[in-house]
């Protein structure tokens, strides 16, 4: 069985907020086994000296022609809160997982029976 997702290195990218604040860096992007970009991996700092690396769906980052940024509709509580990588990283990432981050964020995982379509 091909594992679902992969984890890519990226140029590192600040995403903002919606009020402009920089949340962090999206530092890797995770694929599915079909290629397409389903999450980006943010490090952002929790405040107190530790940085946490928290996976986004891919469909809540937007890109600003305006300004020229990255951004999200997220705020720091809401990444503290989400589903995080442990010390396993994004080894760990599965599709449990995926469900979970993308309840955090109010979306509907696509399921099992889509993954199989798209392998």
């Amino acid at each position: 069985m091909t594992f679902p997702y992969m984890a890519q290195p990226m140029d590192e990218i600040p995403l903002y907020d919606l009020h402009d604040k920089e949340l962090g860096t999206l530092c890797q992007t995770i694929v599915s086994a079909a290629g397409e970009r389903c999450y980006g991996v943010l490090a952002f700092p929790c405040g107190d000296g530790r940085t946490f690396q928290v996976p986004l769906p891919w469909a809540i980052i937007n890109f600003d022609d305006r300004t020229g940024r990255h951004f999200a509709n997220v705020d720091h509580l809401k990444l503290i809160e989400a589903p995080r990588f442990g010390k396993s990283g994004v080894a760990g990432f599965d599709a449990e997982f995926a469900s979970n981050v993308d309840a955090a964020y109010g979306l509907e995982f696509p399921g099992i029976e889509s993954m199989n379509d798209l392998a």
